[in-house]
């Protein structure tokens, strides 16, 4: 939550969150769960630096089993970060399955 903006905005599927305390309650805690039951391995990342402005680009294959489902997906991710005060903070995410 620290690396995240306050005014950070989500793209997840179909919905958006359009802050990092909105983010914190609706999802976060799902993501969470998500995440530790199953295994994530980055395909390929990328990262542009413009001045105060970065773009990290990656791709993932997550396999697991979560909600007694087996998972097997590929995963794309964009994040846009600034620079505030000497430190990255996301401004912007957008996840895709």
């Amino acid at each position: 939550m620290s690396a995240l903006s306050p005014d950070v905005i989500i793209f997840e599927g179909a919905r958006i969150e359009r802050s990092a305390e909105e983010y914190r309650q609706h999802h976060l805690q799902a993501d969470m769960r998500f995440s530790s039951s199953v295994k994530t391995a980055t395909i390929e990342h990328y990262v542009h630096v413009y001045g105060d402005t970065a773009v990290s680009i990656s791709g993932s294959h997550t396999v697991g089993l979560y909600k007694d489902k087996q998972i097997d997906k590929q995963g794309n991710e964009t994040l846009v970060l600034k620079r505030i005060d000497g430190n990255w903070m996301i401004s912007h995410i957008h996840w895709s399955h």
